[in-house]
């Protein structure tokens, strides 16, 4: 699954056209429900999947640019998106939450490698 800044140009205007209704349905439910996004970015994840999970799963198929009626997903799949998502900053940034950027499990020796390079 793509972030969404990695979506460049027309692509970008693809995947953007895309999104918006599933994006707009989660926000309708969430202000109908009297709700607004709050918490960490997998709180707020977690309630989504609660609330609105064929949305969410439309969301993850076409940042995995797979055709949402081909997308499947099991518990482990679904974990690993959501994680994912929740560490996509500009997405994130749409319902007015920070990104929660996953722990690293490289080694002390390739982080700093990687700086002072």
């Amino acid at each position: 699954m793509k972030q969404l800044s990695e979506f460049k140009n027309e692509e970008g205007v693809i995947i953007v056209a895309k999104l918006l209704s599933p994006i707009s349905r989660i926000v309708l439910k969430m202000k109908d429900a009297g709700k607004k996004p709050k918490g960490s970015a997998v709180e707020f994840l977690s309630q989504v999947l609660e609330d609105s999970p064929k949305d969410i799963m439309e969301i993850f198929a076409i940042l995995s640019e797979t055709p949402v009626e081909e997308y499947e997903c099991n518990a482990a799949s679904l974990l690993m998106d959501t994680i994912k998502l929740a560490a996509d900053k500009e997405f994130m940034s749409l319902f007015g939450l920070q990104s929660q950027t996953p722990t690293s499990s490289g080694s002390a020796s390739e982080n700093t490698e990687d700086h002072q390079n």
